[in-house]
């Protein structure tokens, strides 16, 4: 007769995991709008985010603890507000004008 082994019971999942943000305001390179984007904790943008953003420094950036990626972003965008970054107004010219402008 063979024995079995009891199965061992996993380990209790804990509710608390601390989660960590380091976020940072950049201009977008391709529209200019402001975007959140991972970055280092000096400011510099994450090597996979390089190509979407205007700089490589970021605007505004922060680190969030113990809260969610929307709570974070969001955070980050009033905090970045409260020291002065703003959003540009990009007013682009129809085409009609643009062949004026040449």
């Amino acid at each position: 007769m063979s024995k079995k082994t009891p199965k061992k019971s996993a380990a209790p999942k804990t509710a608390a995991t601390k989660l960590r943000w380091s976020l940072g305001v950049y201009r977008s390179a391709t529209t200019g709008e402001l975007i959140a984007v991972y970055c280092r904790k000096d400011g510099v943008v994450s090597p996979s985010y390089a190509k979407t953003v205007a700089s490589k420094k970021a605007l505004f950036h922060m680190i969030y603890f113990g809260m969610t990626y929307v709570a974070a972003r969001k955070l980050l965008f009033a905090e970045a507000a409260k020291a002065g970054v703003k959003e540009k107004k990009i007013v682009k010219a129809s085409a009609k004008e643009a062949r004026q402008a040449a």
